[in-house]
């Protein structure tokens, strides 16, 4: 055999084991690269948490979201002594107020979501959520609030629980994937 056709051979194996390496290694990069995503966006789902709880504790957004029409009763319970509130285990929608009077949740208006991963200079929230062909605005919280009342009798001033539930757009495949109570956001109000 000369020189050429044993450098020809010689190149086929290199070419070879190459091309067997990277059978076995860029399916383990495809999988390093989902997990990562799938922690980036927890991580984000975790954050966008904090934000709402934060938003609860926020003076101007709980203003802002006592004075929505759509919360009447809700806050007739917080501030008249004298309201009877709807009894225990009835939960009750809340919409949600930023600090600003926009709303950030509405039951009536179930579009109404955010990202996880908003970019610099984007929105969190979003109007698109359950939208068929949208891949951005993919999760909303739904809150309500429920009171805990005496066992009999009336319910004046009771203890207020709100809750935000994470849901997810089933229209799209996710990434991560969460249990229902794993994101619950239970703020106790009036203690």
């Amino acid at each position: 055999m000369n020189q050429k056709g044993f450098s020809l051979v010689l190149l086929i194996a290199v070419f070879l084991f190459l091309i067997s390496m990277l059978s076995v290694l860029f399916p383990q990069y495809l999988v390093q690269t989902q997990n990562t995503q799938r922690i980036v966006k927890r991580s984000g789902l975790q954050a966008a948490r904090a934000s709402f709880l934060n938003l609860l504790n926020d003076p101007r957004t709980f203003r802002a979201t006592l004075d929505l029409a759509a919360n009447a009763t809700f806050y007739q319970c917080l501030t008249d002594p004298n309201f009877d509130c709807p009894v225990n285990n009835v939960e009750s929608p809340l919409a949600l107020a930023s600090g600003s009077g926009g709303l950030i949740s509405d039951p009536t208006n179930i579009a109404l979501g955010f990202r996880y991963d908003a970019a610099v200079g984007s929105s969190f929230f979003c109007s698109t959520y359950g939208q068929v062909g949208n891949a951005d605005c993919l999760w909303r919280y739904g809150f309500t609030w429920i009171t805990e009342c005496p066992p009999v009798g009336p319910c004046y001033a009771p203890r207020i629980r709100v809750l935000g539930r994470l849901t997810f757009d089933g229209q799209q495949s996710p990434m991560v994937r969460v249990s229902e109570d794993e994101f619950l956001i239970d703020k106790v109000i009036n203690e």
